[in-house]
């Protein structure tokens, strides 16, 4: 029997007669074969178009299913059905990788039990398919043999096709053949049009689920942000951060370690998911960063590590170990974010890691906002104290026929430790008397202006009762070495000026021996000095007398003038004054003391002072003015 010119079956006749079969018989039985042979074609013909139709309709559920957006699970259980239905009495499995291994994620029927998992390293049909990335065929225990050809195949079929999207492999489909079923050649096709379809509804289901979680994480993380920011109290800002933290990372508590106030080591600070029973047990203890580890540089971590508990912390919340992340600045430790120690993804490390960067951030914040307002509160108390600091000096300069008075004073710093000072005594026999300060505590800033000003009031409520200048330097001293408690100590030239008479007497307690200058002379230094003040209680002072000639100028100055140094390392030193002095075509008190400030500032080139900076030029005109 034939159909065009494929043989389809043979019909044959017997009997035991001989020659009972004529011509007539054989053609009525080539006609009979040729209607069998036509109808056994149109049996199968119609059997195929039905299996077709059958196989179309479970191609296009399978196709409506892989496009639902259900969760993968159940589409895996029902896609290994239906193509289990499909191929008809087989057995389906579809893996997936996961990290190392191969993972079963469904199979059909139900009763058949297949590997649940499958390593790479193993060399059976599905491991080789996603190691080679190619539809793999065993057929009656041959592997890799190709498709067939037309005909329906018996015996033990095994197919692997690779779920892949491009050059990707997700997974595999696997269908082998149950006892006594077989497979047509178009299985092997159906196989991997189906195998493609699953690997992009996986793919597509991944992307969503990934884009989800992206999604999550950043509406996760700008919580966490606007929590962080937000304005008020730190500790309840960072509370409300550890319980968005122990939800995103799955762990039942999170406590925040932060700088006790000592700066040298960490205490307890937010926590969450604690008993109050709890957190009292562990609040009052300091620990130190190397009991856990933790030594310099600190730097901010990028991913969660395990430390080992204090005994104290492990016995409270019943864990040896944690997860701990730094909290750093880039050099100072900020404190540590502790979690419970459970098994984390790379994406929760990374979250963690988003989530202690926007902690450091509000820490460092809040320490920058205290550091601002404490440096305000410094300026304006520095500010309070500069003015008061300018309230003890001198409020005008003293004016007498025939002398002039010039006055420069400089600070390095918003308070300093240079003063001078005019102090009104009672009158001698030859007439009005006052008394010329010039001094230098020996240091800078607060702790300095603050001396400086006792050491003020003290000269001034010395001198009142004295003449000598000596003796009252001697007085001085006692009274600071007797009353202070500081290593502070000044230097002060203190001289007694009698304007009438001409005449100044002076001692000096350590302090830069002045400059007197005369009409085409070379300048004289007034070195006689003693020991600074405030060193030995049984130091003495001499007193020593200066005779002023018409047009001589006395200059003093502390030793801002004369160490003020260049970038070359020079000092501005005596010779540089005496030559500026010198250099000058009118000597004008005022002038002169101006002169030397301006110079000093163009010596040095900067635009701050390195230290304090004070002259005081006395000159006699000679010329008294009615």
């Amino acid at each position: 029997m034939k159909i065009s010119d494929q043989m389809i079956g043979v019909i044959g006749v017997q009997s035991r007669q001989s020659g009972a079969y004529q011509n007539q018989h054989r053609q009525l039985l080539c006609i009979l074969a040729n209607h069998v042979a036509a109808s056994l074609a149109l049996v199968s013909l119609h059997a195929e178009i039905e299996y077709r139709s059958i196989r179309l309709s479970t191609v296009g559920e399978i196709s409506r299913r892989l496009i639902t957006m259900h969760p993968l699970p159940a589409l895996f259980n029902e896609v290994a059905h239906l193509v289990s239905e499909a191929f008809e009495n087989c057995i389906v499995g579809v893996y997936e990788i996961d990290g190392n291994s191969i993972a079963l994620r469904a199979s059909a029927p139900d009763h058949v039990a297949l590997a649940p998992a499958l390593t790479l390293q193993t060399e059976g049909i599905v491991e080789r398919t996603l190691s080679e990335g190619r539809t793999l065929i065993h057929w009656d225990h041959q592997q890799d043999v190709t498709p067939p050809g037309p005909g329906i195949i018996e015996g033990a079929v095994e197919i692997a096709v690779p779920l892949k999207v491009e050059d990707q492999t997700l997974g595999a489909l696997y269908i082998r053949s149950l006892e006594g079923s077989s497979f047509a050649p178009d299985h092997f096709q159906l196989a991997e049009m189906l195998a493609a379809q699953l690997a992009l509804a996986i793919f597509e289901a991944h992307s969503f689920a990934q884009r989800q979680e992206e999604n999550w994480i950043t509406t996760i993380l700008l919580e966490v942000a606007q929590h962080a920011s937000r304005p008020g109290d730190v500790d309840q800002a960072l509370q409300s951060v550890l319980q968005l933290t122990t939800l995103v990372a799955g762990t039942s508590w999170a406590i925040l370690l932060v700088n006790d106030e000592g700066g040298q080591g960490l205490r307890v600070g937010p926590v969450a998911g604690l008993r109050r029973k709890q957190q009292l047990g562990i609040r009052e203890f300091s620990i130190h960063p190397s009991s856990i580890n933790l030594t310099p540089p600190y730097r901010e971590s990028d991913h969660p590590f395990l430390i080992e508990l204090p005994d104290y912390l492990a016995g409270a919340l019943k864990a040896e170990q944690a997860h701990a992340l730094m909290l750093s600045d880039g050099a100072t430790l900020l404190g540590v974010l502790l979690l419970e120690d459970i098994e984390l993804s790379e994406r929760r490390n990374s979250l963690l890691a988003g989530i202690a960067r926007q902690i450091s951030l509000r820490i460092e914040n809040s320490r920058l906002v205290d550091e601002i307002a404490a440096r305000r509160s410094l300026q304006h108390e520095i500010a309070m104290a500069r003015n008061i600091q300018q309230s003890f000096l001198p409020k005008y300069v003293p004016i007498y026929p025939g002398w002039e008075i010039g006055v420069t004073w400089q600070m390095a710093r918003d308070v300093g430790g240079d003063f001078y000072d005019f102090i009104p005594l009672p009158a001698g026999p030859d007439g009005p008397r006052l008394g010329i300060v010039i001094a230098d505590v020996a240091g800078k800033g607060v702790p300095a202006s603050l001396f400086m000003a006792m050491c003020r009031t003290l000269l001034r409520s010395v001198a009142i009762r004295r003449i000598e200048p000596g003796i009252t330097l001697e007085r001085l001293n006692e009274i600071l070495f007797n009353d202070t408690e500081t290593d502070l100590f000044i230097s002060l030239f203190y001289a007694l000026w009698e304007p009438e008479a001409n005449k100044l007497t002076y001692a000096n307690a350590g302090h830069n021996p002045p400059l007197l200058f005369t009409p085409e002379e070379p300048a004289r230094v007034v070195g006689e000095h003693g020991m600074v003040l405030n060193v030995d209680r049984t130091t003495t002072y001499e007193t020593y007398r200066l005779d002023c000639s018409p047009d001589s100028m006395l200059v003093m100055y502390t030793d801002g003038v004369t160490e003020a140094m260049n970038s070359s390392g020079e000092l501005f030193d005596l010779h540089r004054l005496e030559h500026l002095v010198l250099g000058m075509k009118e000597w004008k008190a005022q002038s002169v003391a101006d002169r030397i400030a301006e110079r000093v500032k163009l010596f040095t080139a900067e635009p701050d002072l390195s230290d304090d900076l004070t002259a005081i030029v006395l000159r006699r005109t000679g010329v008294v003015e009615s």
